[in-house]
This record gives structure tokens, sequence and C-alpha cells, in this order.
């Protein structure tokens, strides 16, 4: 998870700046590329970690977690441009790196301390028949 909470953010910096100042077109793949990077990491890191640590809930937790993205793609995809006008995409973009840097932040202390929390909270209930 620390590769993707400063590889995800970092390339919303890069490629930010570069459509900021019109740069050439590889440096703002370059920053959609290391986003990308980070994104499946994390991405993939919490698919695994929910459905190793809660198997039986797995399709449960498999939903719930592309309903939050679905929800959060939304909002940052939605409001982007709009954003972006109104304060310019440079600033934009780092203010939207800065977002999915906090959002990554829980994930880091989860890695830290998910098994004693997990200890803690005992198993859930429900599907455990399965």
């Amino acid at each position: 998870m620390i590769p993707a909470t400063i590889l995800l953010p970092l390339g919303t910096i890069v490629e930010g700046v570069c459509l900021e100042r019109e740069t050439h077109w590889i440096g703002v793949a370059m920053g959609i590329a290391i986003a990308s990077t980070g994104l499946q990491i994390a991405t993939t890191g919490v698919y695994t970690y929910t459905a190793e640590c809660y198997k039986p809930q797995s399709p449960e937790l498999g939903s719930i977690l592309n309903f939050g993205r679905q929800l959060f793609s939304f909002s940052m995809g939605f409001y982007a441009i709009p954003f972006a006008e109104r304060i310019g995409v440079q600033d934009a973009w780092i203010a939207m790196a800065m977002v999915n840097f906090a959002f990554s932040l829980p994930l880091v202390v989860l890695f830290f301390k998910g098994a004693a929390w997990r200890q803690w909270l005992g198993d859930p209930k429900f599907h455990w028949d399965l």
C-alpha cells in the first residue's frame, strides 16, 4: 500500500503540471501511467486483503468496494473540469492528488494495524456457514 500511496498522487500531480504548462504529450501520458500504476496497486491490494481476511464475506465486500470506487470516481471525474476551469488545471490536479493521498492514508494504517484490529473485533457473524 505504501507504493500506491506515493505513486497515485505523484502521477496525478505530474499530469496536472504537464497539462497546465502544455508540455509534450508524453509528460501527460507518463503522469497517467504513474497514477494508474498506483491505482492498480491499491485496488489489487485492497481486494486481496479483504478477500483473504474475510473469505466467506468476500462477494459482499467486493460489491461494497466497487460501489465506493464508483461513487468516488464519479464525483472526481464529474467535477474535475469545472473545478479546473475555476482554479486552473495544475491546482485542481494537485488538490485531487491530495484527496487521493488522504484516502490512501487509512490503508497504510490498515497495513500495520489490520491484524490487531481483526483480532480485537472478532469474526463477522454473517455467511460464516459458507
